[in-house]
Order: structure tokens, then C-alpha cells, then sequence
């Protein structure tokens, strides 16, 4: 349980760090490439959601990982006030001590 729930955790920070227009420290690594596809056209963000898949765990090189495709849907405004929505796959991966996410591939 404690591997699944280390990799919910990082797949929660990758959640904050893409509300988020501007970079912070502590942002999973990766974090950039799914920033700028949320929030391209956009200019205010109003929800970040997430589906989970099935998560696998495996020891490469004595640590202990757990990766996972998560669906990110998120949803906002453009300047002229059209709502926007769009959903992206990228695989999220946790260590004991790291989180790292992948933009995957664009959905919509």
C-alpha cells in the first residue's frame, strides 16, 4: 500500500503543479512539457481533473518505482471568454524519493 500510495501523492502534485502558470520548486520533473500543452491558448485555468490507470511496480537497480498512465482533463478560459477543455495521457512515475511525469499523448 505504501508504493500506491506514494504514486497517488505524485500524481496529486503533478494536479497542483499544473494549476499553476508559473513554474515553482518541488514541481515533479517533467512538469513543464504538460504545463505548456494546459495552458496553451488559455488564460485562466478553472479545474485540473485526472483518471487513473492501473499502476505497475518493479525494483530497477535496488529502488523501488511505481508508473502509471494518468488522464489530466483540464478546463478553462481563453481571453475572449470561450471555454476551453482538453485531455492529455502521460505516465507518472514515483520513487521514494522522486516523482517524474511524461506527456504522453495529446487526446483532445
Amino acid at each position: 500500500m505504501e508504493r500506491l500510495g506514494r504514486w497517488r501523492d505524485g500524481v496529486e502534485a503533478v494536479q497542483r503543479a499544473l494549476k499553476s502558470r508559473e513554474a515553482k520548486s518541488g514541481d515533479p520533473d517533467g512538469t513543464p512539457a504538460l504545463r505548456a500543452w494546459a495552458w496553451s491558448t488559455l488564460d485562466r485555468l478553472a479545474y485540473v481533473t485526472y483518471d487513473v490507470r492501473k499502476p505497475t511496480h518493479d525494483v530497477v537497480r535496488g529502488v523501488d518505482r511505481t508508473s502509471g498512465l494518468v488522464i489530466f482533463t483540464v478546463g478553462g478560459f481563453r481571453a475572449d471568454e470561450s471555454r476551453v477543455e482538453r485531455t492529455a495521457a502521460a505516465t507518472v512515475t514515483t520513487t521514494p524519493k522522486h516523482v517524474d511525469v511524461r506527456l504522453w499523448r495529446v487526446l483532445t
